[in-house]
């Protein structure tokens, strides 16, 4: 579950309501629930939280519940009261019936609000259903705003999908699958080898060395268009090391971007099953290299799905909080350029 406390835009209008969050967030959020709460006498948003959108309908009850506690809580933290609220149902493309239908069966998440916030004493002021096309009022009867068969979206503007997204960089399947993780047994059973013979300071600096010449080779004019299995279960392997994570987040020159962020990609992409959370540090860096390149929104997508996989990883969660402080990646650039100076090895 993640927040915005910052101040949102004005209220003015189901239209308007969906196009600002979806500005605020910087992406289209698809299989989200969020919950906004506005300020009666100025008519704003003040504080924002989305969360995934679950599945199975035995789970709304909690859902809507903790959502609420929850931009309760983060409205309190910045002394702001919840006095009315706004919903925002966006359901997964996958939904069967992904429109009208799907909205009907995403009903009780409306009711199930209207109670909960009848009981904590908050108004419930709208409910807008959402998908890539169509948005729906369950308050709004005006048919030149909200006709029953819905209205338009029109964000003014093109946005990722959160779907798409996390699409792109879900973990590979079938013969990929199978060779990925035999190439992740190799790379354990010599991690572990090398660990014993010649310490765990080795394997990090080692690892830096190794990561530093990977982006170089992927950046040069004779870049290779694919990457050795075993290379790329290795890179994973290292950047769980925290000294290694954190020095793969310098690669922001603009020449090595793409390169960096194809390989980010890549080793989003490796399953690594049982070991889930080996995903978060890459999908971190994915996040950086977005951002970098005038991404934002994807950025934020890779942040909060990498602090969903690993809500401990203390990149993935410094990088949550950098990008709602400084939304403009040009200071941190700098600030990154200017301490890989001292990094020899990244250089």
């Amino acid at each position: 579950m993640t927040n915005q406390p910052q101040t949102a835009p004005r209220q003015s209008g189901p239209a308007r309501l969906v196009a600002q969050v979806v500005r605020h967030v910087g992406y289209f959020p698809d299989n989200s629930y969020i919950l906004c709460s506005i300020d009666r006498d100025t008519n704003r948003m003040t504080c924002m939280i989305s969360t995934e959108l679950p599945a199975d309908p035995a789970d709304w009850p909690s859902t809507v519940a903790q959502a609420l506690q929850h931009l309760q809580q983060v409205c309190a933290a910045h002394g702001i009261p919840t006095e009315g609220v706004v919903a925002f149902v966006c359901p997964d493309p996958s939904t069967p019936g992904y429109g009208a239908d799907s909205r009907q069966a995403h009903r009780p998440l409306t009711e199930l609000l209207g109670e909960v916030c009848q009981q904590r004493g908050v108004s419930l002021l709208e409910s807008l259903y959402v998908t890539r096309t169509t948005r729906w009022s369950s308050f709004c009867t005006e048919p030149g705003c909200c006709p029953p068969e819905g209205s338009p979206i029109d964000l003014g503007a093109p946005y990722s999908h959160r779907a798409d997204v996390l699409a792109d960089l879900a973990p590979v399947t079938g013969t990929d699958a199978t060779r990925f993780s035999d190439a992740i047994d190799r790379a354990h059973v010599a991690l572990h080898r090398k660990i014993r013979t010649e310490g765990n300071q080795a394997v990090v600096d080692d690892g830096r060395d190794l990561l530093a010449e990977t982006v170089r080779t992927l950046t040069g004019p004779d870049a290779p268009t694919d990457i050795d299995d075993d290379l790329v279960a290795q890179l994973l392997l290292l950047l769980q090391y925290e000294d290694i994570g954190s020095q793969a987040m310098h690669f922001v020159r603009t020449e090595e971007l793409d390169a960096a962020r194809s390989l980010w990609r890549t080793l989003v992409r490796v399953p690594v099953d049982p070991f889930d959370d080996y995903r978060a540090t890459p999908l971190a860096l994915y996040g950086v290299a977005a951002w970098a390149q005038g991404d934002p929104g994807i950025a934020r997508i890779a942040f909060d799905t990498a602090g969903s996989i690993e809500p401990d990883n203390a990149l993935g969660r410094m990088l949550r909080t950098l990008i709602k402080t400084e939304p403009d990646f040009e200071p941190v650039r700098v600030a990154l350029l200017a301490h890989r100076e001292g990094c020899p090895s990244v250089v």
